[in-house]
């Protein structure tokens, strides 16, 4: 049975969890200043093994949008396995689940340290983590009615 068109474009959800550290600037810098704290997203998976490789093994239409970029790739591989995905930008393409979880889980991480005077009126410096998916993507068809909560739980993990 096939389900309503709802595509969900990952670009309209978080993804993963930006942190912020500031650096001090009346003691040393210890390793705790920058410990991240990571809220745990629970990612629901079919409860018995067998379910959950049929889970992963279903075809779900995504595509991955051209950035305009000089440096974007024309082709994405994807590899699970030892077994090659390739997806061409700007085209739909029916692919596993288990290709959709690797483009929700290959993120980047952009760092800035933007200097700030804190509460004592010296200078500081503050670490600011952000990330981002590497292919933000689109998925036009998935008709599991589990899919779109299993995939937005995977986008707002942590790298």
């Amino acid at each position: 049975m096939a389900r309503p068109h709802n595509p969900l474009d990952t670009r309209d959800h978080q993804q993963g969890q930006n942190q912020s550290h500031d650096m001090p600037s009346d003691r040393p810098i210890e390793h705790s200043d920058f410990v991240d704290q990571f809220e745990i997203v629970d990612t629901p998976i079919p409860a018995d093994a067998l379910a959950a490789r049929a889970f992963f093994e279903e075809f779900v239409e995504i595509e991955i949008p051209a950035t305009g970029a000089l440096e974007e790739e024309a082709v994405i591989q994807l590899s699970c396995n030892n077994v090659n995905q390739f997806i061409l930008r700007d085209v739909p393409t029916m692919v596993r689940r288990k290709y959709v979880e690797i483009l929700a889980r290959a993120k980047t991480e952009n760092v800035t340290t933007p200097e700030y005077q804190d509460a004592n009126g010296n200078r500081a410096t503050r670490v600011r983590k952000a990330q981002g998916l590497r292919y933000p993507f689109r998925v036009l068809r998935d008709d599991n009615p589990g899919g779109q909560s299993w995939l937005k739980n995977i986008l707002q993990q942590a790298a």
